[in-house]
């Protein structure tokens, strides 16, 4: 028998979703964040309004005698200027097991703004319990509420990203969003935002759709800046978020150094096919095994995984001293016969593609 092998490379493409979601927006809340926030409730609504005196109250499951509290002005959405400051609520009531009422009493005699009160608990969070106010008769602008999620994955079909927001008539009746865009992949825009419309619907909240088959633009991270004009034509503050769009599975070059011949490979998610190049090499000699992946756009991410089928049909993967490199992995036969090797590609967009 001849000691010649046939090396059979097969290339398969596995669903991989990523779990970064730091590319567009601030850091996440901690679990312990989201805890303390869950630990303090107001019994009072976004947009309430005072004119000389401020009654906030509410329930809390931690205790909040060492807790502190200040009032910002956001009237200026560039500007969060603290107006007032305390050291401890107006008045904490044990009111069960691991209960407490409280409540907050602020004198906002001549005070004039869209603001926020925040209420950290015994200044443990980063993460303040916070509610919009309106005090006074002027100052009052619309406020859309920071996303929870800052990066959002479109890759078929259509996506719609819910925004709340508060306005002075407490009704987003006759609002409009205007929006402005710019590629990001690294949460920072490489070029000047502009302008872009959205198909938008306004209820007691606010939905925006994108349609992967109609949106007017290329697979990337593409950041969306979002304000909100009342029916009075104010304006709001800012909020942006990341869509990454991928539609497409990605490109696939693999090689060796047996064989000059590249496979390109580039099937859609969810294709079942069978792609392969065929080599020969000597028994104990090395052969070099490379891939060279993209999606076609800045900040894509791949997972590579390689592993080998023995004549024998026994699958295992390469040992760390195999790797050249991520994309490339170095194979010495030590048997005769028909080896496979397996490339898993696991893009970011989850898209699934098998070739052989």
């Amino acid at each position: 028998m001849s000691k010649r092998l046939r090396l059979l490379t097969v290339l398969a493409i596995a669903l991989f979703v990523s779990a970064s979601l730091t590319q567009a927006a601030p850091a996440r809340t901690s679990p312990e964040d989201q805890d303390n926030q869950r630990r303090v409730v107001f019994h009072q609504e976004d947009g309430t309004k005072a004119n000389s005196t401020l009654l906030l109250n509410g329930t809390s499951t931690h205790p909040l005698q060492s807790s502190t509290w200040r009032l910002v002005n956001m009237t200026k959405f560039d500007q969060h200027d603290t107006l007032a400051e305390g050291t401890h609520l107006s008045s904490v009531i044990p009111s069960g097991e691991k209960q407490w009422r409280w409540t907050l009493v602020l004198d906002v005699e001549d005070i004039h703004c869209t603001c926020s009160v925040e209420v950290l608990v015994n200044n443990h969070s980063l993460h303040p319990s916070v509610i919009m106010v309106y005090l006074g008769d002027s100052g009052h602008r619309p406020v859309l509420k920071p996303l929870s999620n800052p990066l959002y994955l479109l890759t078929t079909e259509t996506l719609v990203v819910e925004m709340d927001a508060v306005t002075p008539s407490q009704s987003l009746n006759g609002s409009a969003l205007s929006t402005t865009v710019c590629e990001a992949p690294w949460a920072v825009c490489l070029a000047e935002k502009v302008p872009f419309e959205l198909t938008y619907s306004v209820t007691d909240s606010i939905g925006i759709e994108f349609n992967s088959t109609e949106i007017a633009l290329p697979d990337g991270f593409w950041m969306f800046h979002i304000e909100l004009e009342d029916r009075t034509l104010k304006v709001s503050n800012t909020v942006s978020f990341v869509l990454q769009l991928d539609r497409q599975a990605p490109l696939v070059t693999l090689s060796n150094s047996l064989n000059s011949d590249a496979v390109d490979l580039m099937e859609s998610a969810m294709v079942s096919g069978d792609v392969a190049s065929a080599s020969v090499a000597m028994e104990h000699s090395e052969v070099l095994f490379s891939a060279d992946v993209s999606d076609g756009y800045a900040g894509e991410s791949e997972v590579l995984t390689w592993s080998k089928i023995s004549p024998s049909g026994e699958q295992s993967t390469f040992s760390p001293t195999s790797f050249v490199s991520p994309s490339s992995v170095s194979f010495t036969p030590d048997e005769a016969g028909e080896w496979t090797v397996v490339l898993l590609v696991r893009d970011s967009a989850g898209h699934l593609v098998r070739a052989s």
